[in-house]
């Protein structure tokens, strides 16, 4: 279906201002190698798409400006939360495997800090996963991890968002102890797409993402006007994420061919279960990868928490308000980098300790190119133009993806934390614990956790946390 074509009575319907569209003169072939980018970032993850065939010709000019878009949605209900309900826990395994192998692959090549989000980019692939078939559907399932689920992932993920996005329990206090202060979790998610006007796309495509996503097809012009729909689509991006994303899409980066973008965003807030207090924070030493050291603000604060010193790494989880945790994790030896494989060692342990915690305050946005990462990990075909099989967006071999951006970003402080979803669990333990001293003053890992559903949405490494 054309973008600017819908007829009376069908299945979609069309809200905002409408972009008055139509076709001039022959379809020119265009063999050129056509922009595809997929961005995604800890808080917000795009897809773009771009075309490496026919053009159709629209007449639709910015001037510079943005350009008004119109809406088009499938006109079909998200799906009831219960419906994929059984496969979250598959898709919650298969986010991790996935998350924490591109992690892996990060660190290795890269001595800096380093944030993503697992759950933006797998929201993100997976989206596009949804108009790929053939080789290019076999690639994405396998490192994503879901070659076991097919189509039916997206009735999982649907049901895990609606899990993450449910209302909380805020009210966690153990004996004697008084109710919890402070902000509880709030956690945003929203998708969009963004496709050229006149652009054939069809109709399962756009219901998939309509009903296990949310998704609508905002109509922009890529041909005519390619800075103004960056502008558009940065605006929306800004608008969900607090105004802390404002050029998801940098200048150049969209052009003539391009064809469709996918966008997923996630925004996090939580106050710690029990918060650090400021007067324990104090300057202290961090040594950094390479030896040096640099003075930075250490949080102090003993707590009874999931302690645990397996694979070579210790571990410490550090609750929120409502049902999420951040685990703060310390290799034994510097150079180790935590893989799926060492994660899924550790969280099958359960510890038990008074622990005395010393934490740096840290804020930082990552920026990563994870197109290389990704190919390592054997997804080749989506970036290949003679490869590349979108067919179930438009029923033709004519899109690909180019490259892969990311970007996130995170702050820890006394209060808690803002960066993107992660749910907490209070743990007790019958017995008398041990006490353990362990001092976050080197590098180190850490996860942000969806404790109702086990999701790993936020994972990154701290290596200079005055950088």
């Amino acid at each position: 279906m054309r973008l600017d074509e819908i007829p009376d009575g069908g299945p979609l319907d069309v809200e905002g201002d409408l972009l008055a569209v139509r076709r001039r003169g022959r379809r020119r072939r265009e063999w050129l190698a056509g922009l595809g980018v997929l961005v995604v970032l800890a808080i917000v993850g795009a897809v773009v798409v771009a075309h490496s065939g026919d053009s159709p010709d629209a007449v639709v000019t910015g001037g510079g400006r943005v350009l008004p878009t119109r809406l088009i949605k499938a006109d079909v209900d998200r799906a009831p939360a219960g419906e994929g309900a059984a496969l979250v826990p598959a898709v919650v395994e298969a986010d991790s495997q996935f998350g924490l192998n591109l992690l892996a692959q990060l660190t290795r090549s890269d001595d800096g800090n380093v944030f993503i989000s697992p759950y933006s980019i797998a929201t993100a692939l997976t989206m596009t996963y949804a108009g790929a078939r053939g080789e290019t559907a076999a690639q994405l399932a396998q490192v994503l991890g879901i070659a076991s689920l097919g189509s039916r992932v997206h009735d999982g993920r649907s049901s895990l968002d609606q899990k993450l996005l449910a209302p909380r329990r805020y009210e966690y206090s153990q004996p004697g102890e008084p109710p919890p202060e402070g902000k509880p979790l709030s956690i945003h998610i929203a998708n969009s797409l963004w496709g050229q006007a006149g652009f054939d796309f069809l109709r399962p495509f756009l219901e998939q993402l309509a009903r296990d996503y949310a998704a609508g097809m905002n109509t922009v012009d890529f041909t005519k006007a390619a800075e103004s729909a960056r502008v558009t689509i940065n605006r929306w991006v800004a608008d969900h994420t607090d105004g802390r994303i404002k050029e998801l899409l940098a200048p150049g980066i969209l052009d003539d061919l391009t064809r469709l973008v996918l966008v997923n965003t996630i925004t996090f807030e939580a106050s710690w279960l029990r918060p650090f207090e400021k007067k324990d924070t104090k300057p202290a030493a961090f040594a950094r990868t390479d030896g040096s050291k640099v003075t930075v603000p250490m949080m102090h604060r003993e707590l009874r928490t999931d302690y645990r010193h397996v694979a070579g790494w210790q571990s410490v989880r550090v609750p929120y308000i409502g049902d999420a945790s951040a685990v703060f994790l310390l290799p034994d030896d510097p150079n180790a980098v935590l893989d799926a494989r060492a994660w899924k060692a550790i969280s099958a342990e359960r510890g038990d300790a008074i622990v005395t915690l010393s934490l740096p305050k840290f804020s930082y946005t990552s920026k990563a190119s994870l197109a290389d990462p990704l190919q390592a990990m054997g997804v080749s075909s989506p970036f290949e133009p003679d490869r590349a099989d979108f067919s179930g967006m438009d029923g033709r071999r004519d899109l690909f993806v180019k490259a892969v951006e990311h970007q996130a970003y995170v702050d820890v402080d006394e209060k808690g934390t803002r960066a993107g979803a992660s749910t907490a669990v209070v743990m007790e333990a019958v017995s008398a614990p041990p006490h353990v001293t362990l001092a976050f003053d080197r590098p180190f890992t850490f996860l942000i956790q969806d404790d109702k559903t086990g999701e790993l949405l936020f994972a990154g490494k701290v290596t200079d946390p005055a950088n």
